[in-house]
């Protein structure tokens, strides 16, 4: 019973990431903005040693991998728990200069449950303290608008 359970929520939590993935693709893809947003870019996470594949990225002062997460657990201690996986791999894309990409910044955009303030707060705080890039779903208008202004265009 507690492994059926387990896959269940596993099940659950990678369709919530698809889900949040491809609503993030519709906004981009509606606000014409392909000549400053690269798709599905592999990128070499130092702190794990393997290549991590991240589905948009663009280029300011720094490469901006954008990771869609949803924060939607009921548990606060759970989505803390995801916030630090998120920590831990920007901490190390931040600290580190990528031949390919130069400097380094991961940002996750934040789904959570409406009203949950709580959450919000939690995932946030374990985020700034390792340089990752929080925005709520809510915001992505806001990253839209960052990415017309300062993304570089891409090479052809």
């Amino acid at each position: 019973r507690l492994f059926a359970d387990i896959v269940v929520i596993e099940k659950d939590a990678a369709a919530k990431r698809t889900n949040v993935r491809r609503v993030l693709d519709r906004k981009f893809a509606s606000a014409a903005i392909d000549d400053k947003l690269r798709r599905d870019v592999a990128v070499n996470v130092p702190v794990l040693g393997r290549i991590v594949e991240i589905p948009f990225a663009f280029q300011n002062g720094r490469f901006n991998f954008i990771k869609p997460v949803p924060f939607e657990s009921k548990s606060v201690s759970t989505s803390e728990r995801t916030a630090c996986q998120y920590a831990v791999e920007g901490r190390s894309l931040y600290d580190y200069e990528s031949a390919d990409y130069g400097r380094m910044q991961l940002l996750v955009v934040g789904k959570f449950r409406a009203g949950d303030r709580e959450t919000r707060e939690a995932v946030q705080r374990v985020l700034n303290e390792n340089h990752v890039r929080l925005m709520r779903f809510e915001q992505v208008p806001d990253l839209i608008d960052e990415i017309r202004r300062t993304g570089k265009p891409l090479a052809k």
